[in-house]
């Protein structure tokens, strides 16, 4: 029987916890997470909407948020408002209040049986006469953004024009589960972001399987590879980017796949019998490797090429990239590193690939060290990375050599009047040293805005599925010109592969143009997962002169931290820069762990962490609001009590339960 009505609670003292404690209690016999910030309390609901990772282990900071140790998302608090990406829900909050020395929780139990909260938007049919906004891509950052520019109070027409034929899909689960595209578990277990019906529901156009041919930023309008044209009043470029292949011959082949659509995995999985198949998998980065990770109990077996002496070297460092070849090499993968692909014998027809040729190199010189070698498969995955989907905007928008669209710290693109934005995997964009706290991002934006030293502020291009959602909703704000609508995200990273975990906090390439200075502290083993290891890379401070050499300088600060079976690492330190608290070089060296530096300090005074409203997003992605919830004063031990203060308490209750029971967010909270 479903248990309905409201709950009142005690559920500890306020003595329990320290500021920046989390511990998972139970209300009603639900759990919920306890947390304490500057002597405030919250209480909320305890897996993180992303992948139902417990929070319990998060990690809590100083402007109040909480952050995921697997994924890097992070939320208020107070509200439950989503402040990092990647997630596409928010927290279910409820109200505490302090009575004497307790901690009571008032809610009910509908909002207890829910463990996230979906930002649900009812809006009206945008009129004619309202601006229209066209979002190119039907990624995950056009969905993000379709979705922000709705909470953040945009009632125009918004045109979502997608190459794929199916709403926005959680792409990187391709390589992480092997299901057919038409199974309704693939859609149960959560590739869809959101059905199509939530996108009818907020009133978003998705116009899908016709991507875009051109761009005519004179009379505003694109036009689609069927013909259609899309007027627009402002356009949002997020398509994201295109496997990279260097071998025409095997586009058409149906026995080849890059692993990035639902078509691919269909591709895969109609190989007559896969559990005896063989395949090749040509590159050995992140894609390549996870796509190992998954195919090894489905198919017969599994040759990867790796054009490396070991994979994933350039960026991990020897110590973590032998780790990864060990975990390939015990799960049976037949990994052949130095491996250079001269090419593929293809059908007449092109629709089938028949064996692929290459050679083993010298990794000293690169000569060729063993003959061409012709390895037959019956399916073969191309995963040696991928470039920017920008071909339609050729002559129309800027482009730089790698095919990326120049942007702003708002994702702006510069020249067209605040008509055109970029986001995602397309954008190159100025890096505000985020690992430098708000200060560092501050001073970043003053470099900026002077022509004599914005060079000295790096523009970078990240390929990681939290900044392109986070960019979207900058873009989105931006395009509504919201203030502070820039984007200083600290990037997050995260690969799952056998038994290794690898997550990365910070940009893994320093934005000061030296050479990378890099530091590996062994970690004490992980007794489920093996070799633990942390590679910090090391930067200038800004204003330092660039006369580096290859070791790590006093004054160097951290710009990245690369984890090897490690999950609290590298959560950590992604709030400590964001925060900027993050050790320096010199400290790093020495042997301190972030992980002994405190995201939160102690407060003495213990205050209610009653949540407000959560209908509306904070004004400024990345940046938690400064304004804290009403403070509400316990009462001092023996201390005498007005028939006022008791009226004030009693009020004060009233107000509470109101606010509980009649939440105009509850009915946009979705289990």
């Amino acid at each position: 029987m479903t248990v309905s009505g409201p709950v009142r609670e005690r559920v500890a003292s306020i003595h329990d916890l320290k500021d920046g404690e989390i511990k998972q209690i139970r209300v009603a016999d639900k759990p919920v997470l306890l947390s304490r910030v500057k002597g405030r309390y919250y209480v909320t609901s305890h897996l993180c909407p992303h992948k139902r990772v417990n929070l319990k282990d998060g990690i809590i900071s100083e402007d109040g948020t909480i952050t995921c140790p697997a994924h890097g998302a992070c939320f208020r608090l107070d509200t439950g408002d989503i402040e990092d990406m990647p997630t596409m829900d928010g927290l279910v909050t409820h109200s505490v209040v302090i009575e004497g020395e307790d901690v009571i929780v008032f809610t009910t139990h509908e909002k207890l049986a829910r463990n996230r909260r979906a930002r649900v938007i009812k809006c009206a049919p945008p009129a004619s006469t309202r601006p229209t906004i066209v979002i190119v891509g039907g990624g995950a950052s056009g969905a993000t953004a379709a979705e922000e520019l709705r909470v953040s109070g945009f009632d125009g027409r918004i045109v979502m024009i997608s190459a794929e034929p199916h709403q926005p899909i959680d792409r990187i689960q391709l390589s992480k589960q092997l299901k057919k595209p038409s199974d309704k578990s693939i859609v149960d277990g959560g590739i869809m972001l959101r059905d199509r019906d939530y996108y009818e529901s907020i009133n978003v156009e998705l116009h899908l399987g016709d991507p875009v041919a051109s761009i005519n930023t004179t009379d505003n309008f694109v036009t689609t590879a069927a013909g259609q044209h899309f007027e627009f009043d402002q356009l949002l470029v997020c398509s994201g980017a295109n496997p990279r292949n260097v071998w025409p011959a095997t586009a058409d082949a149906r026995n080849m796949a890059p692993i990035r659509t639902l078509a691919d995995i269909d591709r895969l999985l109609d190989v007559t019998d896969l559990s005896t198949a063989r395949v090749v998998i040509v590159g050995a980065g992140f894609i390549g490797l996870e796509t190992a990770a998954m195919l090894k109990k489905s198919v017969g077996s599994i040759t990867m090429l790796c054009s490396e002496s070991e994979p994933l070297a350039r960026i991990t460092g020897s110590a973590i990239s032998a780790e990864v070849k060990r975990a390939q090499l015990d799960q049976g993968i037949d990994l052949i590193t130095d491996a250079r692909v001269h090419g593929f014998d293809v059908t007449p027809d092109g629709s089938r690939i028949n064996s692929i040729s290459f050679s083993v190199a010298n990794p000293e010189d690169g000569s060729e060290q063993q003959p061409t070698r012709e390895l037959q498969a019956d399916f073969f995955v191309i995963a040696i990375g991928v470039i920017p989907a920008t071909s339609f905007a050729a002559g129309a928008l800027p482009l730089l050599p790698d095919q990326s669209i120049p942007v702003d710290a708002s994702m702006r693109v510069s020249g067209f009047e605040g008509r055109i934005w970029a986001a995602g995997d397309l954008a190159t964009f100025p890096y505000l040293n985020p690992h430098l706290g708000p200060e560092g991002v501050r001073q970043s934006q003053a470099l900026l805005e002077d022509p004599a030293t914005s060079g000295q502020v790096a523009r970078v291009r990240i390929e990681h599925w939290a900044v392109a959602q986070q960019q979207a909703r900058v873009a989105a704000r931006s395009m509504l010109n919201e203030p502070g609508a820039i984007f200083d995200s600290v990037p997050f990273f995260w690969t799952d592969q056998f038994r290794l975990t690898i997550q990365s906090a910070g940009s893994l390439v320093p934005a000061d143009g030296a050479a990378p200075r890099q530091h590996l502290v062994t970690l004490p083993p992980s007794k489920t997962k093996g070799p633990a290891y942390a590679l910090y890379t090391f930067a200038l401070g800004l204003g330092v002169p660039a006369d580096v050499g290859p070791g790590p300088r006093d004054d160097d600060v951290v710009c990245s931290v690369l984890t090897l079976n490690h999950p609290d690492l590298a959560a950590h330190c992604s709030v400590l820069m964001r925060a900027g608290k993050m050790p320096l070089a010199r400290d790093i060296v020495a042997g301190l762990s972030p992980l002994d530096v405190e995201t939160v300090s102690q407060s003495a005074v213990v205050t209610s962490g009653a949540p407000r409203s959560s209908g509306k997003a904070p004004s400024s992605p990345g940046t938690a609001a400064k304004a804290a919830a009403r403070e509400i004063p316990p009462k001092a031990a023996g201390s005498p009590t007005s028939p006022a203060m008791i009226a004030l308490a009693v009020a004060f209750l009233a107000f509470m339960a109101f606010i509980v029971f009649n939440d105009s967010s509850a009915s946009a909270e979705a289990s």
